[in-house]
């Protein structure tokens, strides 16, 4: 079982996230923005990956990969970029921040059981 952090600050996305992790008895929580995300993971140990939308109303998820790159104690966090955003700009950013993967939506039950 894994416990993740979900960023995505869209409603429908949470849901079907934390529905596909149930179904694999995972925990799923879920931050609406990267301010949120990164209090949830100070606050809260024992993340084992962060799965990230490219595109947040406030900032983006990239933003908050680099930041967790940065930062010593969350620099090895596993973390799955999972969006619908196909440009090779936001690709080849995702992968110099070396994420476990860059997968886009629709969600897909198996490549997320996979990823965990």
């Amino acid at each position: 079982m894994a416990n993740v952090l979900f960023l995505d600050d869209n409603d429908v996305a949470g849901r079907a996230m934390h529905s596909i992790l149930a179904r694999g008895n995972h925990t799923c929580v879920i931050a609406k923005d990267a301010t949120t995300a990164w209090r949830t993971l100070r606050g809260t140990v024992g993340f084992d990956l962060v799965i990230t939308e490219v595109r947040l109303h406030q900032g983006d998820g990239l933003t908050f990969v680099q930041r967790l790159r940065d930062d010593w104690f969350f620099h090895a966090l596993p973390v799955i970029v999972y969006t619908g955003e196909n440009d090779l700009r936001f690709v080849r950013r995702a992968l110099a921040l070396e994420v476990q993967n860059y997968l886009l939506k629709p969600y897909d039950d198996r490549a997320v059981q996979t990823e965990i």
